[in-house]
């Protein structure tokens, strides 16, 4: 069992305003119609991972590892007139995580926010990556999941030095769930010495 505690600061620069479709035709500039804030908070996080004892049925062959997270304790508080609290949040998540032949696999499963209403597809996460051992000196790996019931995925390609990543997911633009995806885009190249 691992178990952990985390502090934080945030410089937080927030906006949110609902444009109408008045407010498009009426006007490109929404300048003056969207408010922003800013200013800086000190956040708290505690979190626990539990390794199951592998003498249980199937758990040396599938490595199962649970966690909890609790973050934002009693909400994170920022300075500034026009910034809101980052609201506290618990989460839960169970990976599986086998390994046949030489290519290791993770199975992973989690729901976050759980204190918070809301639609529980928007909650739920989904993934699984199969990792691929050295070949020719590059270290692989691929992922596919789901996030708030949109398609994820995504590709590391690790040399000594240099890594490669890229990734694409998908999150819930609307209010409610399953109204509009907005597709997300991302990638990194990270040297190391």
């Amino acid at each position: 069992m691992q178990a952990g505690i985390a502090f934080k600061g945030l410089y937080r620069i927030y906006t949110q305003e609902t444009v109408t479709q008045r407010d498009v035709v009426v006007s490109d500039d929404f300048s003056d119609a969207i408010d922003v804030g800013q200013g800086f908070g000190v956040g708290v996080d505690i979190g626990t991972k539990l390794h199951l004892p592998e003498a249980l049925p199937g758990a040396a062959l599938l490595k199962p590892v649970i966690a909890a997270t609790y973050q934002d304790i009693g909400n994170t508080r920022f300075s500034g007139d026009e910034v809101d609290d980052k609201a506290q949040s618990v989460s839960v998540g169970l990976s599986l995580n086998p390994t046949t032949g030489p290519v290791a696999h993770t199975f992973a499963f989690d729901v976050r926010d759980l204190n918070h209403k809301a639609d529980f597809i928007t909650l739920f996460h989904a993934g699984y990556e199969a990792r691929f051992p050295r070949l020719f000196k590059t270290t692989a790996s691929v992922r596919i999941g789901a996030n708030q019931g949109y398609l994820t995925g995504g590709f590391t390609l690790d040399w000594r030095f240099v890594k490669l990543s890229a990734m694409t997911y998908g999150e819930e633009f609307g209010e409610v769930s399953r109204v509009k995806e907005m597709r997300r885009f991302g990638g990194e190249l990270a040297f190391g010495f």
